[in-house]
């Protein structure tokens, strides 16, 4: 990652992350404190963060009656009880324009073929985790999220 006053003369291009509301399910200590700070430091004021699919679960059901439900998910695969993308199905049910980004360290085709009901989904490998492209990834969700939808 390029830090400040390391002699690169090239602009950095900004990630607008406004009118993101993000859950985050991360059922490792640890990883779930990282994208925590993360966040922050990206300026993400609505995030919400879970250690297991029911706590998860449990801030969406809250989120939602206050009328406040998050725009985006970024869910483990591998949880106990479980999986990220069983996680999603459900959300998906209450949110359907929910936006969501698996981490694992899965390969992604293999965690194609646990795709069950055909989820869509972004997906970034855990096992080498690049905060650079996870924040890349929330960007282009952002910029989806602006979008005005089409009329139908």
């Amino acid at each position: 990652m390029n830090e400040p006053g390391n002699g690169e003369s090239q602009p950095k291009e900004e990630t607008d992350l406004s009118g993101l509301s993000v859950l985050v399910v991360e059922d490792m200590p640890v990883l779930l404190r990282i994208y925590e700070k993360y966040l922050k430091t990206w300026g993400i004021v609505n995030s919400r963060f879970a250690s297991s699919p029911a706590e998860a679960e449990e801030i969406v059901e809250k989120l939602l009656q206050q009328g406040q439900p998050p725009n985006l998910v970024l869910t483990d695969f591998n949880m106990p009880g479980r999986n990220g993308l069983e996680l999603l199905g459900e959300l998906r049910e209450a949110i359907p324009d929910l936006r969501a980004i698996v981490s694992t360290s899965m390969p992604l085709d293999e965690l194609q073929t646990q795709n069950s009901k055909g989820l869509t989904f972004d997906y970034i490998d855990k096992g080498g985790l690049n905060m650079q492209m996870l924040k890349q990834k929330l960007g282009a969700a952002a910029r989806d999220i602006r979008q005005p939808k089409a009329s139908q």
